[in-house]
């Protein structure tokens, strides 16, 4: 994808990879590859509608796979604020299993560098928390 955008340009990376129903750097983002994350950061500006949204959705996923990379990025980039992951319609028992994923994710990043994104995250994250059904 890295050839892509540097010979072929941004938009036909998007339309190669980022199909809006079956992009495949969606999953390389998600699984927090770390250059599919910074390929995001630098095709969110130029991405549109459903790639926009997909994206930034694949961001907040990494955001529990890779914190260190996709909060490095963060801290050099205000595009988005994905501390808190992309969920659709999940039960509240598991929307509390994925904030817990991402609380540890990200406690787990120990670059004093990237203190204030981590901070910033698990405050959002526990606002987040505490506005979500008991049961």
């Amino acid at each position: 994808m890295q050839d892509s955008l540097a010979h072929k340009g941004a938009k036909a990376t998007l339309a190669a990879y980022f199909d809006c129903d079956t992009g495949t750097g969606y999953k390389l983002i998600d699984e927090g590859d770390a250059g599919a994350v910074k390929l995001a950061f630098a095709l969110l500006p130029v991405a549109h509608g459903c790639q926009w949204e997909s994206i930034a959705f694949s961001i907040s996923h990494a955001m529990t796979t890779n914190p260190t990379v996709t909060m490095g990025l963060l801290a050099q980039h205000d595009i988005l604020d994905p501390c808190v992951p992309g969920m659709n319609n999940e039960t509240p028992p598991r929307t509390l299993a994925i904030l817990d994923d991402a609380q540890r994710a990200y406690e787990s990043v120990t670059d004093p560098a990237l203190a204030k994104v981590k901070q910033k995250c698990l405050a959002e994250l526990k606002e987040f928390r505490a506005a979500q059904p008991t049961h």
